[in-house]
């Protein structure tokens, strides 16, 4: 339970100082927080820096809890539908993934290995004293995650990573969505759980249409799938797009799919072109093509263009310090 209690800890900050309901802000913590690690690790040369701000953070989420317990707006943002989705989805991959063990190659021969390595190294698994043998060039942006989820529950196991890797994912889809779907003041409690027990159905119907065994692995292929919905959900939630945290979601979110997987630059490209040509219809739309519009539309789209940009360099030229060119390297 530690890190599903720190996670949410965590996103209260962001409740407060976006006045956005839980739901709508945990892409924004689940992708900041990996991301803060993993600068932790290049500027520092340590994972600790990182994990030790995201528990100062999770201090200040309970400093705000007691400050503003009698602010029910606060509160109401807090324990909306999006928590309890979270929740569910934590609650369900508890069980799921419990006890589970690797069991595909690609589990055996890296991707839980990237994690064990980290663990015990405390630097990428990357690095010369790493005994990973294949894919030390990878990306690691779920991997980061599922070491914080590790080192928060007090070590490493299977199911652990599992999880982690499968609470992240659904938790960039499902919460956002229940905080969007929105019934009518004139419906009453047993419409309303049974509307949104049918979105429940229609997104375990989508999500599960995959292989059940590649969908239940840590292979990231899942993941990046995930990933990417979630972020053209973004750009069509007009209102949450057109906001301070949504846009700076999205931009973090182009920083860390490009560190998902090398197809990840793929999928930034197409969070960028999808962007910019809804902006572009939306100007349009308002009648607000003028130059000052076109300024600012100009540079939101360079920014969604640049900081994935930014972020493969960084990484390309973390790996070729260490002569790693090619996907296996001993």
């Amino acid at each position: 339970m530690i890190p599903f209690i720190i996670l949410i800890l965590i996103n209260l900050n962001i409740v407060f100082c976006s006045k956005k309901s839980f739901g709508k802000t945990l892409p924004a913590t689940l992708t900041g927080t990996t991301v803060l690690i993993y600068f932790s690790q290049l500027l520092f040369g340590t994972f600790n820096i990182g994990i030790l701000l995201c528990l100062g953070l999770a201090i200040m989420g309970v400093v705000l809890l007691i400050w503003r317990r009698k602010d029910r707006d606060f509160l109401a943002r807090c324990f909306s539908v999006g928590i309890w989705s979270f929740l569910a989805i934590f609650l369900f991959f508890l069980i799921m993934d419990y006890g589970r063990f690797l069991s595909t190659w690609d589990e055996y021969s890296h991707w839980g290995k990237m994690v064990k390595e980290m663990l015990r190294i405390d630097r990428f698994y990357s690095e010369p004293q790493s005994n990973l043998l294949v894919h030390k060039d990878y990306p690691p942006f779920a991997v980061v995650f599922e070491m914080f989820w590790c080192r928060l529950s007090l070590g490493y196991t299977e199911g652990a990573v599992t999880t982690a890797l499968h609470v992240f994912g659904f938790s960039m889809i499902l919460p956002p969505v229940f905080e969007q779907f929105k019934c009518r003041e004139r419906d009453g409690k047993l419409q309303r759980f049974f509307g949104q027990l049918v979105l429940v159905v229609i997104c375990l119907l989508l999500i599960f249409n995959f292989d059940y065994i590649q969908a239940m692995t840590i292979n990231v292929d899942l993941f990046l799938a995930l990933f990417y919905a979630s972020m053209i959900m973004m750009i069509s939630d007009r209102e949450f797009c057109r906001s301070g945290l949504g846009f700076a979601t999205l931009l973090i979110g182009q920083f860390g799919i490009i560190l998902t997987k090398q197809m990840g630059i793929a999928f930034a490209l197409l969070v960028w072109f999808f962007y910019t040509m809804s902006e572009v219809l939306q100007v349009k739309e308002r009648g607000s093509d003028t130059a000052q519009g076109r300024l600012i539309l100009g540079s939101e789209s360079l920014l969604m263009l640049v900081v994935p940009i930014i972020s493969y360099l960084i990484w390309n030229n973390y790996i070729s310090g260490l002569g790693l060119t090619g996907a296996i390297r001993s």
